[in-house]
């Protein structure tokens, strides 16, 4: 979440710097049209499986979720953008199930599972209550970390990411909300036979929003 946020932070502070000049990009007061921008910080729980020679190992844990999506709205209210799909566990909880019986174990403080992806969306605001659904589809790496060392890391898979929110207009171009986050992803790797094996899991949390449009 360290290297996530660094960057998330880096790219507000770039996109707000621009805002003049994004300004002019925009279209009529407290309508959604021109530039979009969506910026979201929030918290989960994730959880991923696989199963590795008959037996299914789980990882599972709270988590901090990035959602960063710029782009422009093709016709008004509907916003065309990339997306950055991203979220990461700390001390995730690790679970085994062998012979009927199921193991847990916990992780160190410094162990963090995570997700990494890049994608294209579409966000539909309804505009009289200021709710929105968007949708993405990506592709992105799961990985788990010890530290500054990385443990191992999935080959590509495929993300998809839905939002339902709701913003209120805090200026002519920015409006701030809530929203409920759903990730679903399957993503392949092979284990230490080299046989392919998939990781499939979902992402599910709350997200505060801030929206430039």
């Amino acid at each position: 979440m360290k290297k996530n946020a660094i960057v998330f932070i880096l790219t507000i502070a770039v996109l707000i710097g621009l805002s003049p000049g994004i300004s002019r990009a925009s279209g009529a007061a407290r309508t959604h049209d021109g530039f979009f921008l969506r910026m979201g910080l929030g918290l989960g729980y994730a959880r991923t499986s696989t199963e590795i020679s008959g037996i299914q190992f789980n990882v599972y844990g709270g988590d901090g979720t990035i959602d960063l999506a710029v782009g422009y709205s093709v016709i008004r209210n509907l916003s065309l953008h990339a997306s950055l799909l991203s979220w990461t566990a700390a001390s995730p909880t690790l679970e085994w199930q062998a012979g009927g019986i199921t193991y847990t174990q916990g992780t160190d403080e410094g162990v963090s599972a995570g997700m990494n992806g890049l994608g294209i969306g579409l966000t539909y605001h309804f505009p009289s209550p200021n709710l929105y659904l968007s949708a993405a589809l990506g592709g992105g790496k799961l990985s788990l970390d010890d530290d500054d060392d990385n443990v191992g890391t999935t080959d590509g898979g495929t993300i998809f990411r839905f939002l339902f929110g709701k913003e209120w207009w805090v200026s002519d171009n920015w409006g701030l909300g809530l929203s409920g986050l759903f990730d679903i992803f399957v993503m392949p790797a092979e284990d230490q036979a080299g046989n392919e094996i998939k990781y499939g899991g979902f992402n599910l949390g709350l997200m505060f929003s801030a929206t430039y449009n």
